[in-house]
């Protein structure tokens, strides 16, 4: 293990090495200490940090693993950012470094304070389940960065929009002053206005936008170019929209920040069991001797499993937890053809056909209705191959674990020294000594008789007798033998039994419905943020009612764009709008149970002929400061019940670590030495 550290060591000495030799080559002959040197000063380190992120991006290109991985990055970046090629390609590479550099440093770290292959293995998993999110994470950062850029941006829009009265020259002007990314977007919506189609620009913008309130954006200031601006109660109609959407974005970005600052200290403890792992074992050992047999055994190696799997989906699910609601919400599309390719083989559709519940069943119609409710990009069809999957790879797990553990008990008989006496606590080295002596006696004895198919003591007495050249008859021939004999006993145990079949028949079974039950739970964090999307939707249609000429078919489109929970039924209410209004909103209601939004369906029915938009609505601008309450105490609560949950997740690697490979162990050793001392007094 050792030996892979200094491996790891060496190649991260050689890409900063060769990281020189380019800088070497591409200066002028410049010496490495010179090229360091600037690196350091701050006047170069920007310039000299840009051309790495260039050159690395270049470099990556031809090499197969990680071209795919960094094109895999840009392409997440692209669909928040409209980046130039020089700017997605420094992104991309600062997202690269970042998480394969900290994968890097986590194993050395890892490796030097636990030189143990069975650890290098699960960390090295581990890092391949989280890194997927490592990347999330940073591409969330961007997107919350460009949110809070955004706010500043639209404050220089309302400063330039009092000046000129103009929205086209007044975003125009605010994108010369706002930082980077957001003043990409203020350019992009000022192109958009000032093009021959407005509306068809508009809805180009609307497929690439990262989020929400960009669109709302884009599509207010459309509509104050095309139908102008008027005064309201509270003065400019664009003024009072802008104010709506900026206390909406400060409203997501304090929810963002207070849940990441309770959530984001439990990733870090429940990742940190990983380390103490082999100091605790260690530890035990030293001071526990005894306990060195469990944990070199099969009970060990399950509880270790267990640990580390507790690790890994307490990761997973606080990730989950700590998602943007667009990353979290939003449909993602496959990232490759795998299945459909593996779903089109025949033998394999005809297997999964025989378990996909049939169309007209409540089954199909549950299993269909939670796919679509947490938006998930697979088909019913796909889903069920991805369980059979899981089910099969975690029952070859399981077998393999079983044979592991049987070879583990046989290299542990055949090797383990051989005690003579019951000693409580560690062997002296003496007594040490005599009992390796005595495990390599008893496996030259075992390995002779091996060939034999049926052994009995007679034939293990004989043995033993003309290895020692002592008279069969002896106390200690006899005694010696019954201990070898006990020995074989135990390695012809140690095969695969049915009860183990039977538990990895349960297991993999159990596995088949994880699927299910992940996909609940995102289910449950949906309804706890089903009331955010509604407040959204009332800051939203305020806005909306206060045009005269908006019907209630654009504020279904509007919500329809916005909405992230409710996109589903609010896309088919839409594509049933044209046969019939009152039918497709009655439909709505009857798809979404949630009352507050239920109530917003209700007056969007009283809009369509009996009253205005503005009438539906009005109460939206007189209990405006008692919505505002109320929404800020729902924030409390749907915090205080995310910490909850995350700092129960959270928490449970330790509590697994502690519980599983230190209580356990030590109750368990000390039933045996109690045991032991019994014994040792009854002699």
């Amino acid at each position: 293990m050792w030996m892979l550290t200094a491996i790891l060591i060496l190649i991260t000495l050689v890409l900063f090495a060769l990281f020189l030799w380019t800088s070497y080559k591409h200066q002028g002959g410049k010496k490495p200490a010179a090229i360091i040197d600037e690196l350091l000063s701050k006047e170069e380190a920007k310039k000299k940090l840009m051309q790495l992120y260039q050159r690395s991006y270049n470099w990556s290109m031809k090499v197969p693993f990680l071209q795919r991985y960094v094109r895999n990055i840009r392409k997440r970046l692209e669909s928040i950012h409209t980046y130039d090629g020089y700017t997605l390609r420094k992104e991309a590479m600062k997202i690269t470094f970042a998480t394969l550099g900290s994968a890097l440093i986590l194993i050395l770290l890892i490796m030097i304070i636990n030189p143990n292959l069975m650890l290098f293995f699960w960390v090295l998993l581990g890092l391949i389940v989280i890194n997927g999110m490592m990347i999330d994470a940073f591409v969330n950062r961007l997107e919350d960065r460009l949110i809070k850029q955004f706010i500043q941006c639209l404050s220089h829009v309302r400063h330039y929009y009092q000046q000129h009265k103009m929205v086209d020259e007044a975003i125009y002007e605010a994108a010369q002053v706002s930082s980077y990314e957001a003043a990409l977007h203020a350019e992009r919506v000022h192109q958009m206005l000032t093009s021959y189609n407005p509306k068809a620009k508009l809805d180009e913008y609307y497929e690439v936008a990262p989020n929400r309130y960009l669109k709302m954006f884009a599509g207010i200031s459309f509509f104050i170019m095309e139908y102008g601006d008027k005064t309201v109660k509270n003065g400019s109609l664009y003024l009072n929209a802008l104010s709506k959407l900026t206390q909406e974005m400060n409203f997501d970005i304090l929810r963002r920040e207070k849940l990441g600052h309770l959530l984001k200290g439990l990733t870090v403890i429940a990742l940190l069991p990983v380390l103490f792992t082999s100091p605790i074992e260690n530890w035990a050992r030293t001071y526990f001797p005894a306990i060195s047999d469990f944990y070199a055994g099969q009970f060990g190696l399950l509880f270790k499993i267990v640990v580390f799997l507790t690790i890994i989906v307490s990761y997973i699910l606080l990730r989950k937890m700590l998602e943007n609601d667009e990353a979290n919400y939003s449909i993602k599309p496959a990232r490759n053809q795998w299945r459909k390719r593996l779903y089109d083989i025949p033998p394999i559709k005809w297997i999964v056909n025989r378990f996909v519940p049939g169309k007209h069943t409540k089954q199909h119609f549950q299993i269909s209705t939670l796919l679509k409710e947490t938006n998930s990009p697979l088909t019913i069809e796909w889903f069920y191959m991805n369980r059979l999957l899981l089910t099969f790879v975690s029952f070859i797990g399981v077998m393999v674990l079983f044979f592991y553990m049987h070879s583990l008990t046989v290299d542990r008989i055949l090797h383990a020294p051989t005690k003579q006496v019951n000693y409580i606590g560690k062997l002296p080295p003496e007594e040490q000594l005599k009992a390796e002596q005595l495990t390599e006696f008893d496996r030259s004895i075992i390995q002779d008789l091996s060939q034999s198919s049926i052994v009995v003591k007679e034939r293990i007495i004989q043995k033993v007798s003309e290895a020692t050249q002592t008279d069969r008859n002896s106390a200690s021939v006899i005694l010696t033998a019954n201990r070898i004999f006990g020995k074989i006993n135990i390695l012809k145990d140690e095969y695969l039994k049915w009860w183990e079949l039977v538990i990895g028949l349960g297991i993999s079974i159990m596995i088949y419905y994880v699927p299910v039950w992940i996909l609940r739970f995102q289910k449950r964090l949906r309804e706890i943020d089903m009331q955010n999307e509604v407040d959204q939707f009332h800051t939203l249609i305020g806005i909306l009612s206060a045009f005269e000429r908006v019907s209630v078919e654009i504020v279904l489109e509007w919500l329809d764009r916005s909405a992230m929970i409710f996109r589903a039924p609010l896309q088919t209410c839409l594509l049933h709008y044209d046969y019939g209004a009152e039918r497709a909103l009655e439909q709505l209601k009857q798809e979404v149970v949630f009352v507050p939004f239920v109530r917003i369906v209700e007056r969007l029915q009283l809009a369509v002929e009996k009253i205005s938009l503005q009438a539906a609505f009005d109460d939206l601008e007189m209990e405006q400061e008692f919505y505002k309450q109320k929404r800020e105490q729902h924030y409390e609560k749907v915090i205080e019940q995310k910490s909850s949950w995350g700092k129960l997740i959270g928490f449970a690697p330790m509590y697994a670590l502690i519980f599983m490979y230190l209580v356990i162990p030590l109750l368990y050793i000390s039933s045996v030495q109690m045991t032991q001392y019994v014994k040792v007094l009854q002699q």
